[in-house]
């Protein structure tokens, strides 16, 4: 399931700190087909905000109401 200028859905895998400060957790969702998303802010008691990831086809991916901004993100910068 690819996305736009070479960015495919498991490039989002993983765990970082986003550009806010939050940190993300990015795991397959049960279905194989979208990614879940955990995030949360550091050292709060608060439960982490879900997410999910979908691949839109060519268009790229939805994140929320969010899309991939296609012609600025690759593997290891996605915006």
């Amino acid at each position: 399931l690819g996305g736009g200028d070479g960015v495919e859905l498991v490039d989002f895998l993983g765990e970082w700190r986003d550009s806010l400060g939050h940190d993300v957790r990015v795991d397959w969702a049960r279905s194989g087909e979208q990614l879940d998303v955990q995030l949360a802010r550091p050292r709060s008691n608060r439960e982490p905000i879900r997410l999910d990831i979908k691949p839109l086809g060519r268009r790229g991916f939805a994140c929320g109401h969010y899309d991939l901004d296609v012609e600025r993100s690759h593997p290891s910068r996605i915006v």
